[in-house]
Formats: C-alpha cells, sequence, structure tokens
C-alpha cells in the first residue's frame, strides 16, 4: 500500500471533463465512466485513463476528452481559489487512421488499436435489422472496445495515440492536485 499512500499525497483525485457531461475518474455507479491510474514521479505525472464501458468507449472516440488541474495545495498552505488548468490545448482523441499507419509498421498492438477504431463494418444502420444483426453489432462493439483498450495497456505509445494517456511535466514540489 505504500504507492496508494503516495500517489494519494501527491494527486489527490482526478476529474475529467466529457463534452456534454462530466466523469469523475472515481465515481462507483452504472453510469458511463472514465478509470484513471496516476503515476507520479520527480519531474511529471502520467495519467493514463479508460472508458468503463462500450458506451462510454463510443461516446469519448467521437467526442475526446479535456483534462483539468486544479491546485489545492502549494508549499503546505490551500490554494484558494484552487488555481485551474487546462492540460490539453486541444481536446485528446484517438489519432486520425493515416496517423497509425507509421506506428503500426513498428507496434504490434498498434494494428490491434487501429483494426478496432478503423476497421470495416464499424459503422452500421441498425433500422430495420433484425435481432441477430443487433447482437452481433453489440458484440462486435464489445470486442473493438476490449481489444482497443487492451492494446493501449500493452503499448505507451499505443496509448497515447489513442488519446487515453498524457504526461503533465509542469508540476512542482511542494504542489498537490486536483
Amino acid at each position: 500500500m505504500k504507492v496508494s499512500r503516495y500517489l494519494l499525497k501527491e494527486l489527490l483525485v482526478l476529474t475529467m471533463a466529457l463534452p456534454g457531461n462530466l466523469a469523475f475518474g472515481q465515481l462507483d455507479s452504472l453510469q458511463d465512466e472514465i478509470k484513471v491510474i496516476a503515476r507520479p514521479s520527480l519531474d511529471s505525472i502520467v495519467l493514463r485513463w479508460a472508458p468503463t464501458n462500450v458506451n462510454a468507449w463510443i461516446n469519448t472516440v467521437k467526442n475526446g476528452y479535456w483534462v483539468e488541474r486544479y491546485t489545492l495545495v502549494r508549499d503546505e498552505k490551500i490554494v484558494l481559489p484552487a488555481e485551474r488548468s487546462q492540460l490539453n490545448p486541444i481536446v485528446i482523441k484517438p489519432k486520425d487512421e493515416q496517423e497509425w499507419e507509421s506506428l503500426v509498421q513498428t507496434d504490434k498492438y498498434a494494428a490491434i488499436a487501429a483494426q478496432a477504431y478503423f476497421g470495416s463494418d464499424f459503422e452500421m444502420d441498425l433500422q430495420g435489422a433484425d435481432i441477430f444483426q443487433i447482437v452481433n453489432k453489440v458484440q462486435e462493439n464489445e470486442m473493438r472496445f476490449s481489444f482497443s483498450l487492451f492494446a493501449a495497456d500493452m503499448s505507451v505509445p499505443v496509448s497515447i495515440a489513442s488519446g487515453l494517456r498524457i504526461t503533465d511535466k509542469n508540476i512542482r514540489k511542494g504542489e498537490k492536485y486536483l
């Protein structure tokens, strides 16, 4: 539990805003959620996150992520009001298909993720579809979701290309962030 205490000391809670709604990294509910892992080091904090279900994954692939940081404590003094900063200047989304091509040449997990994001039959019109087509579509989306997250877990470059990782290098010793 040494790591947990250290993480709690350095990063209290992370909040990620999704366009249209908020998802909190530590909520326990049946709603779409984003789960986050923070890895602090001396010069940065790496945040790696993932949606918890297919619906959240589809929504975030389409709309992306905004990551905000609030400085709550500086040199053992509470910062009032908390200082807000945006960690990403543009919305974080998976890279375009063309941007994956070079990564696919050097990283076997990139091919898995690229297929999950851009493989054929990803979009399907469900109007007029029979129940078997709908079930197949749901299963296909679940497989794409699972494989995309697996590939991001296995490869740092894939997690970055998937829009599921950011490194905050603008940190200071003696500060605590939300």
